[in-house]
């Protein structure tokens, strides 16, 4: 569960860099910035439930956390290649239609030549998706794409303030973010402390 941990904390520190990176108080588009690993490991979580996987091996849980940050690793290309001059929701890694193509194949190819890892390709599904709808609450994706050029976004967050995250924390949406941070905190320590509890009854007995 460290493992996790790190990832919670590491990714939270990435998307903040990131956004900064590419701030321009005349660009309106936004995206989420600290919630998307905290996110996922709530889904990653949940969609072990459902489908009947154990969620505490590190392999799904890795698949679900690379999954709801995979997207953003356009930022790579965004900063060392592009050198910002295009806004990374254009890119090819934030088209949905480009992911569900994937997902089938992956999806596909491990059906057949995998069955039993099947479990890893959905929990990767499903934090993509989930990581493109929550950058479409206040960002711009491309949901038909290449049949339509327009954006998608639920809500606006002006720019108005200076330093360039002011727009970004002053705006009723980061409270969603803190929101889904703090929930993914709490189960993560709960789940800790049942561990060390169970596992020194265990050792006890």
């Amino acid at each position: 569960m460290r493992v996790c941990g790190s990832f919670l904390y590491l990714g939270c520190v990435l998307e903040v860099g990131c956004e900064k990176g590419r701030y321009n108080p005349s660009n309106k588009k936004y995206k989420m910035i600290i919630a998307h690993l905290p996110l996922g490991y709530l889904l990653t979580k949940a969609t072990a439930k459902i489908i009947r996987t154990h969620s505490n091996t590190k392999g799904f849980m890795v698949a679900g956390l690379v999954g709801s940050v995979c997207p953003d690793f356009d930022m790579l290309y965004f900063h060392f290649i592009d050198n910002g001059r295009h806004h990374h929701h254009d890119y090819w890694t934030h088209i949905p239609l480009f992911w569900f193509g994937v997902l089938l194949l992956l999806a596909g190819v491990c059906k057949w030549l995998s069955p039993k890892h099947l479990p890893l390709i959905i929990v990767f599904g499903v934090n993509v998706i989930a990581h493109l709808i929550t950058d479409t609450l206040v960002g711009d994706i491309k949901w038909l794409y290449p049949f339509n050029d327009a954006y998608y976004a639920f809500f606006t967050v002006p720019a108005r303030y200076q330093p360039w995250w002011l727009n970004f924390i002053l705006h009723w949406t980061f409270l969603l973010e803190l929101s889904i941070l703090l929930t993914a905190i709490c189960f993560f320590r709960k789940y800790t402390l049942y561990t060390t509890i169970l596992t020194s009854a265990i050792t006890i007995t």
